[in-house]
């Protein structure tokens, strides 16, 4: 079976650009819940059970975040859920593939 390269999958790819945007303060806890929400209506079939419920579970720490944690410890308990979740992403996708997909 090939390997797809999660990363280039719309919803992994917003997942990771909405982590990014967050980060960068592009958006806010509330944009990111969104996105994240928005990813999870895309999640495909061809995403591994392993990645779509990691994005599952992203989603509800952030609500959980944004509801109920004060603002200075937000950023670092969203850092805590952007590792586990890109370590899941990252043992799922198919490695060395990147770049041979974008020369085609």
């Amino acid at each position: 079976m090939n390997k797809i390269i999660l990363r280039k999958r719309v919803p992994v790819k917003l997942v990771i650009e909405s982590f990014q945007q967050y980060r960068m303060k592009l958006i806010d806890i509330v944009g990111l819940a969104q996105n994240l929400s928005t990813a999870m209506s895309l999640l495909e079939g061809d995403i591994p059970k392993p990645v779509r419920d990691s994005i599952v579970w992203a989603e509800a720490q952030i609500d959980s975040i944004r509801f109920g944690i004060n603002e200075r410890k937000e950023p670092a308990e969203v850092a805590k859920v952007w590792r586990e979740l890109e370590e899941v992403i990252t043992r799922h996708d198919a490695p060395g593939r990147e770049d041979e997909e974008e020369t085609r």
